[in-house]
């Protein structure tokens, strides 16, 4: 605001905090019931505790990454929104931002940092979720044609139609 000496989040607003917040509640079930000398599983390392800081710099590389294409970063943190109000699970938000970061290898496995404790993204499930959404958006796109075929078919009839009306009046 003008002359009341705050400066504006970078990353665009109570949305943001909102995410951020969302962000570390996700993983927080991952913390619950585990002491401080947890090893992750795969690398035998304590489990380093998440910060606040680390969800507002995954929410702006994010918010870079998709500079050009808004739509994607509020889809992005409306995922987040429907996760903190339990409206989906870890499953459901793991499918949704991999579909919606497809491509995005480095962002997708980036969310692994937030994920719960048993859950994770790997390689092999971008690769078959692209194969998945490639199968998708060819029977899409072939449903597409086939209805636009059915409505040319249609019009065609109804001129048909009209024209022998037309004939049989005079």
């Amino acid at each position: 605001m003008k002359g009341s000496g705050q400066q504006k989040p970078s990353n665009g607003g109570i949305g943001v905090g909102v995410s951020a917040s969302t962000l570390m509640q996700m993983n927080e079930s991952q913390n619950e019931g585990a002491s401080q000398s947890r090893s992750s599983a795969s690398s035998g390392r304590p489990v380093r505790e998440l910060k606040v800081e680390d969800a507002l710099l995954y929410l702006d590389q994010v918010k870079m990454e998709f500079g050009d294409k808004p739509e994607i970063y509020n889809e992005f943190l409306d995922i987040m929104k429907n996760f903190k109000a339990q409206a989906i699970d870890t499953i459901d938000v793991i499918g949704r931002v991999s579909t919606l970061f497809h491509g995005y290898n480095k962002l997708i496995l980036g969310f692994n940092t937030f994920l719960p404790s048993g859950f994770k993204i790997n390689l092999n499930d971008i690769e078959e979720l692209s194969r998945v959404n490639a199968a998708k958006i060819a029977a899409n796109e072939e449903q597409k044609q086939q209805r636009q075929q059915q409505q040319q078919q249609q019009h065609k009839r109804a001129l048909e139609q009209q024209e022998n009306e037309r004939d049989s009046t005079f």
